[in-house]
């Protein structure tokens, strides 16, 4: 059975008019999917620049690491320096927009699989970061262990 998207009472399934408001019904609902349409395009639109940036960001990284160790003079370590803000700047770029897109658009599907794409990236890296921290340590601790305190160094 349908139902007026106006009032919401039950209508006929030939009728063209609701019998309570007289809302023409296949138009509403022709409207309603184009506006539905729009919002999943300007969602989508949103998660490619997310994405975009993202991407961007892995490869900004990639440029600074083989930049930095091959940096001679004053002007190409000046660049490096610089070079080395723009992932960061990128990935904090790639998360705001993927929030305001989940905040503007929260049933698009695309966007729902960005989050947890970036979600589990952030907890690789913070495992990472953990396991890199406890490893110094140990060896920081095995060292002291050989050398003795203070001449680890």
């Amino acid at each position: 059975m349908k139902y007026c998207s106006n009032c919401g009472q039950p209508t006929v399934e030939d009728a063209k008019f609701c019998a309570s408001c007289g809302t023409a019904l296949n138009e509403v609902n022709d409207q309603i999917l184009e506006i539905q349409k729009e919002e999943k395009r300007k969602g989508n639109n949103l998660a490619w620049t997310s994405l975009g940036l993202f991407l961007v960001n892995w490869l900004f990284s990639g440029a600074t690491f083989l930049t930095v160790g091959s940096s001679t003079n004053k002007f190409s370590m000046m660049f490096a320096q610089i070079l080395s803000y723009i992932p960061g700047l990128c990935f904090l770029a790639s998360i705001i927009i993927m929030i305001v897109g989940r905040v503007k658009y929260p049933k698009n599907t695309f966007l729902k699989v960005l989050m947890w794409i970036y979600i589990a990236v952030i907890i690789a890296f913070v495992a990472m970061y953990i396991v890199t921290m406890i490893m110094c340590i140990s060896c920081i601790n095995s060292s002291e262990d050989i050398f003795g305190p203070g001449d680890c160094y």
